[in-house]
C-alpha cells in the first residue's frame, strides 16, 4: 500500500491518499464491481470508511492490474493529529 500525507496548513485541508494495486494471478477472468476502504484486515474487526460501486465491472484476465487510489480530504482550519 502507497500512503501519502499532507497535513493541514492555514486554511488548507488534511489531505491523505491510499492507493494499491491488485494483480489477478488466477488462471480464470475476475470481474470487480466496487472498493471498499475498511479499518482492518481482520475478518470481525472490520468497520467500512468508505465504498465506491463502478458504473461498469472491471475485468481482470489473468496477470492484469488494478491500482485503486483514495484521497481523503479532512477539515479545513484545525490541525490533523
Amino acid at each position: 500500500t502507497t500512503q501519502t500525507y499532507t497535513p493541514a496548513s492555514g486554511t488548507t485541508e488534511t489531505i491523505a491518499v491510499l492507493s494499491e494495486e491488485f494483480t489477478n494471478n488466477s488462471a480464470n477472468s475476475q470481474e470487480i464491481a466496487e472498493s471498499g476502504l475498511f479499518n482492518s484486515t481482520t475478518f470481525n474487526t472490520q468497520a467500512m470508511f468508505a465504498k465506491q460501486i463502478f458504473s461498469n465491472n472491471v475485468t481482470l484476465a489473468n496477470g492484469e492490474s488494478l491500482t485503486v487510489e483514495w484521497t481523503i480530504n479532512v477539515g479545513g482550519t484545525g490541525s490533523f493529529n
